[in-house]
């Protein structure tokens, strides 16, 4: 059996030899340019994912808000009419009042967060909103 010989690397297959070895070595992703062909990126993909999860989280809220609208509004039907707020005396009415004035400050708070949120997701895309 003949011996076994490892060739000894040179410090030129080890050891970058031009600036620009040196900086395949430092940036990696700058060596190979991006595909054109390759889809999006798995950032992309998770941002858009957790865009679509916010759309559906502030959808389902406004579905529960909405519901919960309608169930006051057939409970006060009867606050609508002039003879059912004439039989409530001044506190009660006190009352419906500071409600229905809590119910509009929150509905305002909650459109403010909502367009603030989207506001930071459209310049936080460059400008483009994305479509689903």
């Amino acid at each position: 059996s003949y011996p076994v010989t490892r060739k000894k690397k040179e410090d030129s297959d080890v050891f970058p030899t031009s600036r620009s070895d040196w900086e395949r070595i430092r940036n990696p992703d700058l060596s190979t340019p991006p595909s054109p062909s390759k889809g999006p990126s798995y950032r992309e993909e998770k941002a858009k994912a957790r865009f679509a999860k916010q759309i559906r989280k502030l959808q389902k809220r406004r579905l529960v808000l909405i519901l919960r609208t309608v169930v006051l509004g057939i409970q006060e039907e009867s606050l609508k009419s002039e003879e059912g707020l004439s039989t409530l005396n001044l506190a009660t009415l006190q009352v419906v009042v500071n409600n229905n004035h809590s119910q509009i400050q929150a509905f305002n708070e909650e459109l403010v967060q909502t367009l603030v949120g989207k506001g930071r997701t459209f310049y936080r895309t460059g400008g483009t909103a994305f479509r689903y």
